[in-house]
C-alpha cells in the first residue's frame, strides 16, 4: 500500500499554491523534524533560512546515520529534496536540547512554505531515556520543561514571522504542539490554522481544562493508527481520525506505515480492539493514581534503568535480561516506601485491566440477551459470576462435573 514516500512520488510536482496544505504534508514535516542536524543548519535565533534541498545535501555529505531509529528521516529527506512541493521550502530555527539533570528532551524545526505559511514542527521522543521519562511526566506535571520550551519557541516564531501558522508533531511532538498552541498569547494563537497531533499523547487533566485549550479545539487534528498505543493516552473522549497502517502493534507508530490515498490518509473502520482495551485500561489506571503516586513510580523505574549505565532505550536493550532484572532489583531494594508505591501502582493497573475486560464481557452478554439468545432472567446470575469472589471455584466445579465450559 502507498505511504508518505509514494505521496511525494505522486504529488510532489504540485506546489502548495496549486494544491493546498493537507494532513499528509503535516506528517512529512513532522517526520523531517527528527533529523539530527547538529550545528549544520540555521539555529534558533540566527535569523537565517536554508532551502530544504540544500539541507538534504548537507545531511547526506555529513554522513549522518539514523538508520536504527524508527523515525529515520533520511529516506523522506531524500525524496522531499527532489520534490517540487518541498525542495524550495525553507527551514530554520533548529534547536535540540537534551538535559538529563532537568529531565528535558526538546527539539523543533520551523519550515517556510511556498504559500506563505509557516509550519512549526516539534520533534517526538527520541531514543534517550530522559526523553521517555519526560513522556511519562506529562501525566502528572502541570508543565514539563519541554512543554515550557515549546511555548517559548512558538511565541518566538510567531514574533518573527507573518502569515498563517501550522503547529504539529509526531508522538511527544504532538503533545508539545497541543500545549504550545493552547498556551501562547492570544495574538499568536489567532494566527494558528491547524494543530496536528500525530499519534501523540494528549494533555493531562489540568492542562486540558485550561481556557486556552478550549479555544483551539476547532483547529486540533488528532490522528492515530488503528492499533495505536501512544496517541490514545490522555486523549479520552476527543475526536480522532483513525488511519490504516501496514504494520502491526507498536510498529504502527512509525509514520512510514500509515497508508495514503491521494492527498489524505486511508481511514480505518475504527480503533482495533487491542487499542481500545489499552485505552480504557490506562485511562482507568490513571484515574486511580494521584500525582504523587505517578511521580514516585515513574522516578523509581527510570532511575533504575539509568543506573544500568544506559543513556538510550537501545543501550538498555543491548544489556539484555540482566539489565532488566538489575533495574527491577534496584527498584525493590530502594526501601519499603518505594516497594509499597511500586506494588500499589501495579496492583491498580491489574485491577483496571480486569475491570475493562469484565466490562466488555458484561456488555457482550447484555447484547446476546437483547437479541433473545438466552433468557433475560439469567442475566443477574451471569454478571455476578463474572465479578464474584467465587467465580474461579464455580468454574472448577463445572469442569469437575464434566460440564462443557463453552455452554455455561
Amino acid at each position: 500500500m502507498a505511504n508518505i514516500l509514494d505521496y511525494l512520488f505522486w504529488r510532489g510536482d504540485l506546489t502548495f499554491v496549486e494544491r493546498p496544505f493537507n494532513e499528509v504534508d503535516n506528517l512529512i514535516l513532522c517526520e523531517l523534524a527528527y533529523a539530527n542536524w547538529g550545528d549544520r543548519v540555521p539555529l534558533l535565533g540566527s535569523g537565517k533560512i536554508l532551502l530544504l534541498s540544500e539541507a538534504a545535501r548537507i545531511y547526506r555529505e555529513a554522513g549522518i546515520d539514523q538508520s536504527k531509529q524508527m523515525n529515520n528521516p533520511a529516506p523522506l529527506l531524500r525524496a522531499a529534496a527532489t520534490a517540487r512541493r518541498f525542495s524550495g521550502a525553507g527551514m530554520g530555527s533548529y534547536v535540540n536540547h537534551v538535559d538529563k539533570e532537568t529531565e528535558v528532551q526538546f527539539s523543533a524545526t520551523t519550515f517556510y512554505l511556498e504559500d506563505g505559511s509557516v509550519f512549526v514542527a516539534f520533534r517526538g521522543t527520541d531514543s534517550t531515556l530522559v526523553g521517555w521519562r519526560e513522556d511519562f511526566n506529562f501525566s502528572y506535571q502541570a508543565e514539563t520543561p519541554a512543554q515550557r520550551e515549546a511555548v517559548a519557541y512558538l511565541e518566538y516564531i510567531a514574533s518573527i514571522t507573518v502569515g498563517p501558522l501550522h503547529v504539529g508533531g509526531h508522538s511527544k511532538g504532538g503533545n508539545l504542539a497541543l500545549y504550545a498552541a493552547a498556551s501562547v498569547s492570544e495574538a499568536a494563537r489567532e494566527r494558528i490554522q491547524g494543530i496536528w497531533c500525530n499519534d501523540g499523547p494528549g494533555l493531562n487533566e489540568k492542562a486540558s481544562e485550561a481556557e486556552g485549550y478550549e479555544a483551539i479545539q476547532d483547529r486540533v487534528r488528532l490522528i492515530i493508527p488503528e492499533e495505536s498505543m501512544v496517541g490514545i493516552l490522555m486523549n479520552g473522549g476527543r475526536e480522532r481520525k483513525v488511519v490504516r497502517s501496514t504494520a502491526k502493534g507498536f510498529g504502527q507508530h512509525s509514520p512510514y506505515s500509515w497508508e495514503v490515498r491521494r492527498d489524505c490518509f486511508e481511514e480505518a473502520g475504527g480503533q482495533a480492539a487491542s487499542s481500545v482495551l489499552v485505552d480504557q485500561t490506562v485511562q482507568r489506571w490513571m484515574e486511580t493514581l494521584n500525582d504523587e503516586e505517578k511521580k514516585n513510580v515513574i522516578r523509581s523505574v527510570f532511575d533504575a534503568m539509568e543506573a544500568s549505565g544506559a543513556d538510550t532505550l537501545g543501550e538498555f536493550r543491548e544489556r539484555g535480561t540482566a539489565a532488566l532484572v538489575g533495574a527491577l532489583r534496584r527498584v525493590m531494594d530502594s526501601g519499603p516506601e518505594v516497594q509499597k508505591n511500586f506494588r500499589d501502582a501495579f496492583r491498580k493497573l491489574y485491577e483496571a485491566g480486569t475491570d475493562t475486560v469484565l466490562g466488555g464481557a458484561r456488555k457482550g452478554l447484555e447484547d446476546l440477551l437483547a437479541r433473545g439468545w438466552e433468557k433475560a432472567s439469567a442475566l443477574p446470575d451471569r454478571l455476578s459470576a463474572l465479578k464474584g469472589p467465587n467465580a474461579e471455584e464455580e468454574n472448577n466445579d463445572g469442569k469437575n462435573d464434566g460440564e462443557d465450559p463453552k455452554k455455561t
